[in-house]
């Protein structure tokens, strides 16, 4: 081999060897980019999925409240009994004058203590109501949080 020959040959092995070590970078950073990419990926999809968590998680309760003083509602009152349902006729079974008075004044304290019998209901059922709405707001204001926090995480990517 001449001296000319044995110099490309050996120009031809460095540049050989320059061109092997730069596409093993070039390999290298492809590789670690798809290794960023699935990362970020992987890192949204586990926000997403907590979010979807704590969203059915929070509407779950708010279903359940409302479910639940809709079957304490039904499931309080007999389907035949009205609220409003007071029997105001008065029976007479003497046709005497004293009798008529006793038996008037009997039937009004009965139906003064059904009244207020049915007024008490009615506040402890609008205790009741109140409350399960105070709690639906309260779960639908955790909601908002947890949507404010879905969109601060997001703001990252």
């Amino acid at each position: 081999m001449t001296t000319n020959t044995t110099k490309l040959a050996e120009a031809i092995g460095i540049i050989s060897n320059v061109m092997t070590s730069e596409m093993a970078k070039a390999n290298s950073s492809v590789a670690n980019e798809q290794n960023i990419l699935m990362d970020d990926y992987d890192d949204l999809r586990d926000i997403a999925e907590k979010f979807n968590g704590d969203v059915n998680s929070t509407v779950g309760i708010i279903q359940g409240e409302i479910d639940n003083c809709l079957e304490w509602e039904t499931g309080d009152n007999d389907s035949n009994e009205n609220i409003w349902d007071i029997d105001l006729e008065e029976e007479s079974t003497n046709d005497t004058e004293e009798s008529d008075t006793t038996e008037g004044t009997e039937n009004e304290e009965k139906v003064t203590g059904d009244l207020k019998e049915k007024i008490t209901e009615l506040e402890l059922t609008n205790a009741k109501l109140i409350a399960v709405i105070e709690n639906i707001s309260e779960n639908i204001n955790d909601l908002y949080e947890v949507n404010e926090s879905f969109e601060e995480d997001l703001e990252q990517y």
